[in-house]
């Protein structure tokens, strides 16, 4: 078989006798950090007049516009002039004989974008989303968290909070200061305070970002695109992740320091708006600053900090009034010093109008007083011209501190997603379990060697342990101490019939990502559950926390029966809408789907069992497979033929006598034509066939389109099948193995619940799905007590902490 190798379009000669070998293996798109997709070992060609004028005699450091060794290079290469692998050729060192090129030692990379090499050590905060940046006010918090959210939702607010919530319908005092009820009906003030929350962004936009940022128009040679086939399937468009940057209680919005331009110069700088002040043993300094709204009617919101040295000395904030009824911020602070020393200090300022930005002027009193109390000279004053203030969110700025590259391997970790590099210099993403289920099959049996092949042990694991950050927040922490682990962690221990440990391997990691445990609220008044779901951010103490990166599911609850007050920035309550977004561990309310825990944790809304998870949905039949006491690792040599040798894949099946085998690494030898398959039995009863990834889909009366995979989707024919409900409601699209079902509003309220069959047919099977819709009046499920059981251990929350 002729091989040919390409540089560009340029033919690379070669040694009619070097032996090289191409390899590729599972294990290399499993970790993107790894990853160098088809590869071959190092080998070498000759240093021929064609070779060394395309390597541009690369081994005289003196010639201007030599080869470029530090990059890989465009090439490809062809089996009997039929296409086989696009990628990169990298030049090693040229031996030179007798002042002489001899040879030139070259590698060949599948065409694979380096991720680790470009991310490097970029973080979330470096991508742009300012498209997304929002005026951090009353009017957006409250959108926020109404079905829809902000920006087609891919901005919302939920109830996570860093205090503590309760309900109580009636007239009650909040316990402590950490404390506070949000019943819309209990005391004067109770009600969610509208800077108590934070925004949450969709994955997806973080994905968008990442595509945005890494292209050839910003300097990369690589681009990064990934492909949908995963990452648009509502296991991944409906997860948010939290955006919190630290404990800090105010959302980083547009504080500004206060720029000082007239008046005294005397000791605040008019250029750098920093103070200078002498202070001799025993003396003081005593300031008032003074914040006046000239708004002419519309009040505002202002918080003001005194910055002594670089550190936050005071912080105050109150509503102030509008210029024809003026109710100033007033500040007043001494410093002191029992030294001679020279104190800097700054304010800084942000200012919230519900009509728009919040206008105001500053002025700034500074007197000195001497060791005996007497005032030293008069007092000077220094001010600020009218200046307007915007509150805003930035979206990058407030990503927790996690680099880009942790944020994709996390995702990889968690979905066990693989990929793939393609032709167009695009990336294949999808699930282990899909991407295999997309491959072809070939009957291989009459090109194996049978005169000699190993079958031998091959990997076994004996010990799981996929984890998440240690916890922070109080409810995780509780958690663990009665579990010895943290919410959503698996770990097991893979034993044969006797009940011994597996002489194997270990399979562990942690995702970068932290698990808050939600509160669904008990009404203190009446003991009955309510449909509010909270999140309480705060550690053993009752101070903020700052957990990692929180990302978690976004559903909506009917909060009718139970309502919630809202808190504006001049302290007006009313009412928030009935429907609010709320964070869910899981994708469905009943029975759901998918869940962001590994193991089957009792879920905080309803007590039930989370048993379609992580680990459930995406690595327990990779595991039994390998815990198979038939699993083998099979070594064949084969000559494969070309039709097959150009088109083999890493997720095909191939059959020998009649078994089926999936690939686990298999070389291609590019002078002989000779393949070495290193093959693992395959357990699977239907190849080929369709199989969905979820088959029964419950969803609420809102609508919405739910996308769900199913895989050999495009071999396969697909109709809906009426049960009793008609069809007309819900209407499908495939978009390559993502089957859409796009749902009308079922607006009924009879508490009815209607259905329906997608029936997906291939070859010889059929899979079907089941879709069920809630309409307005139908009541969730529920639970009678307050207490929230996690395997044997119980968790109250009352109004008391246990």
């Amino acid at each position: 078989m002729i091989t040919t190798l390409y540089i560009g379009a340029d033919l690379i000669e070669q040694y009619k006798d070097e032996s090289v070998d191409l390899v590729s293996s599972v294990l290399d798109i499993t970790d993107i950090t790894k990853n160098n997709g088809d590869y071959t070992k190092t080998f070498t060609v000759p240093a021929s007049k064609q070779n060394s004028k395309l390597f541009k005699h690369y081994y005289d450091a003196n010639i201007d516009n030599s080869f470029d060794a530090r990059i890989k290079i465009e090439g490809h290469i062809e089996l009997g002039g039929i296409p086989f692998k696009i990628g990169k050729w990298r030049l090693s060192k040229v031996s030179v004989k007798k002042n002489k090129p001899d040879s030139y030692t070259i590698n060949f990379f599948g065409n694979l974008v380096d991720l680790k090499d470009t991310l490097g050590k970029d973080e979330l905060t470096d991508l742009d989303l300012s498209a997304l940046d929002h005026d951090y006010n009353t009017a957006n918090i409250k959108n926020g968290l109404a079905v829809g959210g902000l920006f087609s939702g891919d901005i919302i607010y939920n109830l996570l909070a860093k205090k503590r919530y309760l309900f109580d319908d009636t007239s009650y005092v909040a316990p402590d200061e950490f404390t506070r009820n949000i019943a819309y009906g209990g005391d004067t003030d109770s009600g969610v305070v509208w800077n108590d929350l934070r925004p949450s962004i969709r994955l997806l936009k973080i994905i968008e970002a990442i595509e945005e940022k890494y292209t050839v128009a910003n300097g990369y040679e690589n681009p990064i695109v990934f492909s949908r086939d995963f990452f648009n399937t509502s296991e991944f468009t409906n997860l948010y992740m939290w955006l919190s940057p630290d404990a800090d209680g105010d959302i980083r919005g547009e504080r500004q320091i206060v720029d000082w331009d007239g008046g005294s110069s005397a000791n605040v700088s008019h250029a750098t708006d920093i103070g200078t002040f002498t202070i001799e043993p025993n003396s003081r300094w005593e300031f008032k600053v003074t914040v006046t709204n000239l708004n002419l009617f519309n009040p505002a919101w202002a918080t003001l900090r005194m910055f002594v040295d670089g550190v936050v000395a005071q912080e105050q904030s109150r509503s102030i009034g509008a210029g024809v009824l003026t109710f100033p911020l007033i500040m007043e602070s001494t410093i002191t010093s029992n030294e001679l020393v020279d104190k800097e200090v700054y304010y800084d300022l942000d200012v919230y109008s519900s009509f728009g930005a919040g206008n105001v002027s500053v002025e700034w009193e500074q007197t000195k007083y001497d060791s005996s109390g007497a005032q030293v000279g008069s007092t000077v004053t220094t001010t600020s011209s009218a200046t307007a203030y915007n509150d805003v969110v930035y979206v990058s700025e407030n990503f927790p501190k996690l680099k880009t590259l942790d944020f994709l391997k996390g995702l990889f970790n968690a979905f066990k997603l693989v990929i793939v590099p393609q032709d167009n210099g695009t990336l294949y993403i999808d699930t282990l379990s899909s991407y295999y289920s997309a491959g072809t099959v070939y009957d291989v049996s009459k090109y194996i060697d049978f005169e000699s092949y190993n079958v031998e042990r091959g990997q076994i694991l004996n010990e799981i342990e996929l984890k998440f950050q240690e916890p922070t927040t109080i409810l995780n922490i509780e958690f663990e101490k009665n579990n010895d682990r943290g919410y959503g962690d698996e770990e097991l221990k893979l034993k044969d019939d006797n009940g011994k440990l597996l002489d194997g391997e270990s399979l562990t990691f942690t995702l970068p990502f932290e698990q808050i445990v939600y509160e669904r609220l008990t009404d203190q008044a009446s003991g009955d559950i309510t449909n509010i779901q909270y999140g309480a951010v705060i550690d053993e103490d009752l101070e903020p926390a700052s957990p990692k990166a929180h990302i978690f599911y976004n559903l909506v609850a009917d909060t009718t029966n139970s309502r919630i007050g809202f808190i504006d920035y001049l302290s007006v309550k009313t009412q928030l809408n009935a429907l609010i977004n709320t964070p869910y561990h899981h994708y469905g309310v009943n029975l759901p789907t998918y869940a962001t825990v590994f193991k089957n944790e009792f879920s905080t809304w309803d007590g039930a069992s989370m048993d379609n998870n992580l680990y459930s949905n995406h690595y327990q039949s990779y595991v039994n497979n390998i815990f198979n006491i038939k699993k083998r690792t099979f070594i064949f040599n084969a000559v494969l033929p070309i039709h097959i040798a150009t088109k083999l894949e890493l997720n095909d099946t191939l059959i020998i006598k009649g078994n089926y085998y999936r690939i686990d690494k298999y070389s291609y030898n590019l002078l002989t034509g000779k393949s070495v398959l290193t093959l693992i039995n395959n357990f699977e009863t239907s190849i080929g066939e369709p199989s969905a990834s979820n088959d029964i889909i419950y969803s609420n009366y809102i609508a919405k389109t739910e996308v769900t995979q199913v895989t050999n989707l495009q071999d396969s024919s697909t109709i809906k099948v009426d049960n009793v409900w008609g069809t007309t409601w819900a209407t499908i699209t495939t978009n390559n193995n993502n089957l859409e079902i796009a749902l009308d509003e079922f607006s009924t309220t009879n508490g009815d619940v209607r259905s329906m069959i997608i029936r997906t047919t291939g070859i010889s099977e059929v899979a079907d799905i089941y879709v069920n819709q809630s309409d307005k009046g139908k009541k969730p499920l529920t639970f009678d007590s307050e207490i929230i059981k996690f395997d044997s251990d119980i968790i109250t929350w009352d109004q008391t902490l246990t």
